[in-house]
């Protein structure tokens, strides 16, 4: 009789994983990137898609200008704005990885023509373009009305900006900015006046670079595998 011997092996894998370390990025029209204050070589060119919109030209763009108009008058000329931050989340090294954990993020604005009233702002849902969108284009996922909407279809709203004369203004984004990382799409911000008290907010087609809108987030990027072997 032949004699079968069963022997078992016990294998080992090891994975060789470095810790991301927490970074703070910066993203302005215009300006280099940097990374903790370091310049990563890119231009910021996203923030292309700012633009306001106007109940009483409802069929002009003023995606060109140097200013955003954010005010509500009477008979329906309500002015709207937009903005978004567009390619700030990839792989690229002037990026924030997808994946990653927000621990802070704020967008800042100067204030040109100010308010003693809030505006409200939010996310909004759909693709738009500056260069394009009018007072009676701008409806966004199946929203029928002119204008910018935060209605929970067109946009969602989240609270309300402070008044504001003469000044930059700071608003926390590290909800919204925090859902794009983990894959909700970035259309950007809505904006919507509260009175006939309105304001008007430099763009990032503003002549003096840094009073354009700014966002800076703070961020721990996913871990990195190094090196996966087996032993046995």
């Amino acid at each position: 009789m032949r004699l079968s011997t069963l022997v078992s092996f016990l294998l080992l894998t090891f994975v060789l994983v470095t810790a991301a370390q927490a970074e703070e990025i910066v993203f302005q029209e215009g300006a280099e990137i940097t990374i903790d204050t370091v310049g990563t070589g890119t231009v910021y060119g996203g923030t292309h898609d700012n633009t306001f919109v106007s109940g009483g030209l409802s069929a002009t763009n003023f995606g060109t200008l140097n200013l955003l108009l954010i005010d509500s008058s009477a008979g329906g000329n309500d002015n709207h704005a937009a903005l978004r931050f567009g390619s700030i989340i990839g792989a690229g090294a002037a990026q924030i990885p997808a994946g990653s954990t927000v621990s802070s993020a704020t967008l800042d604005l100067w204030i040109w023509d100010g308010t003693v009233a809030d505006m409200s702002y939010g996310t909004l849902n759909g693709t738009w373009s500056e260069l394009v969108e009018t007072w009676s284009t701008f409806q966004l996922n199946g929203n029928a009305a002119g204008g910018v909407q935060l209605d929970a279809t067109e946009g969602d709203l989240i609270g309300t900006l402070p008044s504001a004369i003469a000044t930059p203004v700071s608003i926390d984004v590290k909800t919204e900015v925090q859902a794009w990382v983990n894959g909700t799409g970035n259309f950007g911000w809505g904006l919507l006046p509260n009175s006939a008290d309105g304001c008007q907010i430099r763009s990032a087609e503003y002549a003096t670079g840094s009073e354009r809108p700014r966002l800076t987030v703070s961020y721990v990027g996913v871990p990195v595998d190094l090196q996966t072997f087996t032993v046995d």
